[in-house]
């Protein structure tokens, strides 16, 4: 097993409501996503400092660019909203997979010891 963060929520499908929290994430992060991508890329947690939310194919290793220009129709399981911090969102039919590299334990126990260990 990998260090990998995976958390399934149970939703009532890519409704109205989803359309709107899509629309609000694609135009523009807020302020406390900001601030999170930040303090990962500074405690070492991410290597990219990428601010851009987008969509791209997950399973499409023969691409050289696997971003998508624009929102795909939901549901489809082989793509995700790639959100900066490193979070990627896939959209089924009635639940949402929450991806990270890090798992959560990892994030909580090292970066308290960045926290404590910095001069």
């Amino acid at each position: 097993m990998g260090m990998d963060f995976v958390a399934l929520m149970k939703y009532k499908g890519p409704g109205e409501r989803v359309v709107h929290a899509l629309d609000k994430l694609e135009s523009g992060l807020p302020e406390e996503w900001a601030i999170l991508n930040r303090l990962m890329v500074d405690r070492g947690f991410r290597c990219d400092e990428e601010d851009e939310v987008g969509w791209e194919y997950q399973d499409r290793p023969e691409l050289h660019d696997p971003r998508i220009a624009k929102r795909p129709a939901l549901p489809d399981l082989s793509v995700n909203l790639h959100l900066p911090s490193g979070l990627f969102l896939t959209f089924g039919i009635d639940g949402i997979e929450i991806y990270h590299l890090l798992s959560s334990s990892f994030a909580i126990n090292h970066g308290q010891n960045a926290t404590t260990a910095a001069p």
